[in-house]
């Protein structure tokens, strides 16, 4: 079984590698009022790594907690998947919290990132992480400022986790902060799930409001990643992101459509559930960075977008052998 997960993350970096070396390391200019910089686009990251205590066996009763050799390999495979795309964020959903599952990303990952935890309200398993590089970058460094925990503990037992990240520019030591969300909505099993949903971006979007004018950033851009749980078409939590709050899905923008499927759920139905939205509050003032998209796509790079194309299959297991979702990675040009 474990042969097969290794050619099935061999696959993921296969395609990774195979993209050009612009689509990988595109330099892009920053324009400021000093100075006109060449630095490398900000590399952003979202991606449900399916927490073991979720991931079902043969028998319905049964996790993969349950055996720490089944779960370890899984995960030191997604470790691996995480770095090889140079991303400077990483959002994560279903990080199970754990001891020894936290010591497993943590030994690998802390060197190159610095971790920020949410788990969920009532002790539930999992929750979110946020990594942030600590390196300098060529031409840019990011700093935590920081951090608001949006706790739902009526809403469907759900969290968000905020940041507020400084970007200097080396060279001139011009600073600019941008604010960084990352969520996981429920699932939409029934039409009260459905409507747990919206309820739960509306509350992220309070904790989001009233920080930006707790604070005076209402003109500071935001970047929103995360699991929706739900596709875009006709979904009323996509509708409100959209339509009503103005942000835009990178993937869409860029792609002219979104992904079909970046979920398989354990009933074999495909979804296109992650997104990496954003929205520039203010496009004169200076003291806070812009972002325009300049490539999105997913991971496994190359494959079919718009389903859980079988072709990846190997030795009967798919990419689901690492997650039951796709990793969605967008490079953002950052604009002062």
């Amino acid at each position: 079984m474990f042969r097969g997960i290794c050619k099935t993350v061999k696959v993921y970096f296969k395609y990774f590698e195979n993209l050009t070396t612009d689509e990988k390391f595109i330099r892009t200019i920053m324009s400021s009022s000093n100075s006109n910089i060449v630095i490398p686009p900000l590399i952003v990251a979202t991606f449900n790594i399916l927490a073991p205590v979720y991931k079902r066996l043969e028998s319905e009763s049964h996790r993969e907690s349950e055996n720490d050799k089944l779960w370890k390999p899984r995960h030191s495979h997604i470790i691996e998947l995480l770095k090889s795309t140079s991303a400077h964020i990483l959002c994560l959903q279903e990080f199970w919290f754990n001891q020894d599952f936290i010591q497993l990303y943590e030994s690998d990952l802390s060197k190159e990132y610095k971790f920020f935890y949410r788990q969920r309200t009532h002790y539930a398993d999992d929750g979110l992480v946020i990594l942030i590089s600590k390196q300098e970058q060529n031409g840019f460094k990011l700093e935590i400022i920081d951090r608001h925990d949006c706790l739902l503990y009526d809403v469907g037992n759900r969290v968000g986790l905020l940041l507020r990240l400084r970007l200097t520019i080396i060279d001139t030591n011009q600073t600019s902060d941008f604010l960084l969300l990352n969520l996981h909505l429920t699932f939409p099993h029934n039409s009260f799930d459905r409507n747990l949903r919206f309820e739960q971006i509306k509350a992220l979007f309070k904790h989001l409001k009233d920080y930006q004018h707790t604070h005076q950033l209402e003109d500071c851009s935001v970047v929103l990643c995360g699991d929706f749980n739900s596709a875009a078409e006709g979904d009323s939590v996509y509708d409100y992101l959209t339509n009503d709050q103005h942000y835009i899905s990178s993937y869409k923008e860029l792609n002219n459509k979104e992904p079909n499927v970046t979920h398989l759920t354990h009933l074999g139905t495909a979804l296109g559930v992650d997104f990496i939205f954003y929205r520039n509050f203010s496009t004169v003032d200076q003291k806070f960075v812009k972002f325009k998209p300049i490539t999105s796509y997913l991971i496994p790079h190359g494959s079919n977008e718009q389903k859980w194309d079988r072709k990846w299959d190997l030795n009967g297991l798919t990419t689901k052998a690492l997650s039951d979702h796709r990793m969605i990675v967008t490079h953002f040009k950052m604009i002062l």
